[in-house]
Parts: structure tokens; sequence; C-alpha cells
């Protein structure tokens, strides 16, 4: 059954990327990688010839979709200024994720694995590793009332 195959395999890269958190000097979101390398993996598997492409379709569909939602939940935390409004943040990141999920499950070649690891890899970049400034800077003055109300407090 393709979906359990799919399933356990997003389960061990999901320990696995729980594990490296422990270690890694960022921290990247377990779900995320597991939802995203396991369809990444499976589409590899399908253009090497070691899985059947109409059995494993759909699955790799479902996950290109997850990835896409996924997207749009760390791209609320990364960048909250945005997030409230839907039509120039939800909707453009959502749709074009599946726009994009279509394309790549449709045409699984080498041109499109590539494309596919480039964006995969600008996004943990962006959400996992870079420092955003806008959480720094939204940071800081949380800091600096903070420090205020302590100072007016006593």
């Amino acid at each position: 059954m393709p979906i359990v195959f799919a399933v356990i395999l997003a389960l061990i890269i999901v320990v696995i990327f729980y594990i490296f958190n422990k270690i890694l000097p960022f921290r990247v979101c377990p779900v995320c990688a597991g939802v995203s390398l396991a369809w990444f993996i499976i589409s590899l598997a399908v253009l090497l010839g070691w899985l059947p492409f109409l059995e494993y379709q759909l699955v790799i569909a479902i996950l290109m979709g997850g990835t896409a939602a996924g997207i749009v939940n760390q791209a609320e935390k990364k960048f909250p200024k945005f997030a409230d409004n839907i039509f120039l943040f939800k909707i453009p990141i959502i749709f074009s994720g599946f726009i994009l999920a279509y394309w790549g499950v449709s045409r699984i070649t080498p041109g499109s694995l590539l494309v596919e690891a480039v964006i995969l890899t600008f996004a943990a970049y962006i959400f996992f590793i870079k420092k955003s400034e806008i959480n720094n800077s939204r940071t800081n003055k949380n800091i600096e009332k903070l420090k205020k109300d302590m100072e007016k407090c006593c």
C-alpha cells in the first residue's frame, strides 16, 4: 500500500529530524521535513523506476499539498506582519503551491526534481536557518517595552 509506505517513510524522517534538532545549531520542523522529504524521495524513486508512478501519484500529490500548507504555517510564524492579510499572503502561497504541486506530480523528470529540490532548499533556508530580521526587530521592541514597563513599576 503506497500510503502506508509514505507514512512510515515520513515518520522515520520526522524521528531523524527530531534527533538532529538536538545537535543542529538551528531547529527544523520535523513534520515539515518528514512530509517534504517523503514526497521528494518517493518522486525520486518513481523517476528511477523503483516505484510505479500510477500507484504513487496520488500519495505524492497529497504530501505535496501538505508541504504547501506547511509553508503557509511557517511563513505566518516567520512574517507575522503579513499573515493578517489572507489575499496578499495565504491565498497566493497556497494556490501557487497547489499549482507547483500539480506541475511537479504530473511530470516527474530530472528537471522537475531539480526545481523541487531548489524550492525545498530555499524554503528550508528561509524558514529554519536564516534569522528573521522581522522577528528580531519585533523581539527587540518587546524587550524594550518590557524594560520600560519594569522601570515604571518600581
